[in-house]
């Protein structure tokens, strides 16, 4: 005589055959994901300017931004910095920045790093809501080190 654990497994069989290829069929398929390229400019884009700092100039944390952006509702401005480790691009600080009504533009956004060298400072358009960014300007700067 077969065990219960065997006979409940008969008795589900017929429901699980019937009821997988119809969840299976339920299910959307998604496309892969895939990186979409922003357009990084050198000191100006369409939604922002960047007056301070230059290219190439020495800075230390935290890092003065000044300039100009044009935000339409539901859109941030964040400051961020990063320092070329390996020869790639390292995230190593951030900051929302805030724009008065004039779309003037002056904050500070501290970062960390261990060894001085090559970075970028980089400002970033964002929709609040989806967090997607909508614009990006970067500018090539020389980053002290910070504990």
């Amino acid at each position: 005589m077969p065990t219960t654990s065997a006979r409940l497994a008969r008795a589900w069989l017929p429901t699980l055959l019937i009821a997988l290829p119809i969840l299976t069929a339920c299910t959307r398929a998604r496309p892969p994901a895939t990186a979409i390229p922003i357009p990084v400019s050198a000191r100006s884009d369409s939604a922002m300017q960047l007056d301070e700092p230059e290219r190439g100039d020495r800075l230390r944390s935290p890092v003065t931004l000044v300039g100009t952006a044009r935000l339409e509702p539901g859109q941030i401005l964040v400051g961020q910095v990063l320092a070329r480790v390996d020869g790639e691009l390292r995230w190593r600080g951030n900051a929302a920045l805030d724009v008065d009504a004039n779309g003037r533009f002056n904050g500070r956004v501290p970062y960390t790093l261990e060894t001085a060298g090559p970075g970028s400072v980089e400002l970033l358009v964002t929709d609040a809501p989806s967090g997607s960014v909508i614009a990006r300007l970067q500018v090539p700067v020389e980053l002290a080190a910070t504990p």
